[in-house]
């Protein structure tokens, strides 16, 4: 493939990329993912993307064609991470494995666009709160310090918001604008934006390996502890029953669970799907969810149910407008008839006037001998 043609079939990913794993208003569609997966891959074997960026060099020494490269190793990442989310298995080191892959995928993502120097700004790089990435990516020598981590995600989650917005129509565009200049800037803006949320992905995947390496060393103890463990367990599902104030709950897994306990949901009960047994959940977690919660509301309907809903109203306005046009037809007809039968009424007593002047007059009757001069 030439260099034209490589441009279009990338510029073609991330188009497809948008409209099928990253737009919250789109139907999730595992099938297209993983074809997108396939051919992305695919595409890897094809091109050695190395050669198609120059690293060590500053961001104002790369041309506008080749900027969208360094966005390769996200849509990988995302993509895979669809894919594998979509699909989780069952064995516990095959999901750990799974996700230190997509890890991994995400570090080459952070390796690329910053060996290309001042393509992340410097506000992007100050609110990075995972310890890992900044040792191993931003602050080398960078000692362990106390660090304001619920400041730093409150200002990554208002930083990302402004710029999906900012980058809204250039995504629609399918990442191909008419001016090459703005082109630019909005290509350098979604590789931070990108960056920001990749910081979040890691961090979940690392909390989620975390759980799973616990959960893996508790099969690997054996059977002879799992009698201590069910009575632990049952003393403090006890415990926790009898002082809500000490509960634990699994709402820091993902952030599209926090949304049910907004505003609109007041209900603090909820079940856990794997033991049937019902949870609660403390008051601390709820102003965390309420606080870090998603930044839109989450789907009630599927898009089939809304069409449905707005085609019954669009049918309902319908059906009324017709019935006031009738009802105002019927309105004019009644005012026209009897404005018709005032004037035929008027026009009958002038007629009968007339017919009895004509009555008391009749013609040559004033034409008589003595009345001529």
């Amino acid at each position: 493939m030439d260099s034209s043609q490589i441009s279009e079939r990338f510029l073609s990913f991330l188009a497809r990329y948008y409209r099928e794993v990253y737009d919250d208003l789109s139907e999730p569609d595992l099938e297209k993912a993983t074809e997108l997966n396939d051919e992305i891959l695919d595409f890897e074997s094809q091109v050695d993307l190395s050669s198609l960026i120059s690293r060590n060099e500053e961001i104002e020494d790369l041309s506008t064609a080749d900027i969208k490269y360094l966005l390769y190793s996200f849509v990988k990442a995302e993509t895979v991470r669809f894919v594998k989310d979509h699909a989780v298995p069952k064995e516990k080191l095959e999901r750990k494995s799974d996700l230190e892959a997509i890890r991994e995928i995400y570090f080459q993502f952070f390796n690329d666009v910053l060996e290309v120097r001042n393509t992340v700004f410097e506000e992007s790089l100050n609110l990075v709160d995972d310890s890992e990435i900044r040792r191993r990516y931003i602050d080398e020598k960078e000692k362990s310090q106390a660090r304001d981590v619920r400041q730093i995600k409150i200002a990554r989650f208002k930083r990302i918001k402004e710029l999906k917005s900012t980058l809204s129509l250039f995504f629609k565009s399918s990442f191909n604008l008419p001016d090459e200049g703005e082109n630019r800037d909005m290509f350098i803006k979604a590789i931070n934006l990108f960056f920001l949320e990749a910081t979040e992905h890691v961090t979940m995947i690392n909390n989620e390996i975390s759980i799973l390496e616990f959960m893996i060393k508790n099969q690997e103890r054996g059977p002879e502890n799992e009698v201590g463990d069910s009575r632990i367990s049952s003393r403090s599902m006890s415990k926790q029953a009898k002082d809500p104030a000490h509960i634990l709950n699994v709402h820091h897994i993902a952030p599209n669970v926090r949304y049910l306990t907004s505003k609109e949901n007041n209900n603090m009960h909820f079940m856990d799907v794997n033991r049937g047994e019902g949870m609660l959940l403390n008051s601390r977690e709820k102003f965390y969810t309420k606080v870090l919660g998603t930044s839109h509301n989450l789907p009630t309907i599927s898009i089939a149910e809304a069409a449905e809903m707005e085609l019954r109203d669009a049918l309902e306005q319908e059906k009324s407008s017709a019935d006031a046009r009738k009802k105002k037809e019927e309105r004019d007809r009644i005012l026209h008839d009897k404005e018709y039968s005032r004037e035929e009424e008027e026009d009958e007593v002038k007629s009968r006037l007339w017919d009895d002047w004509k009555d008391l007059n009749p013609k040559g009757h004033g034409n008589t001998i003595k009345n001529r001069g």
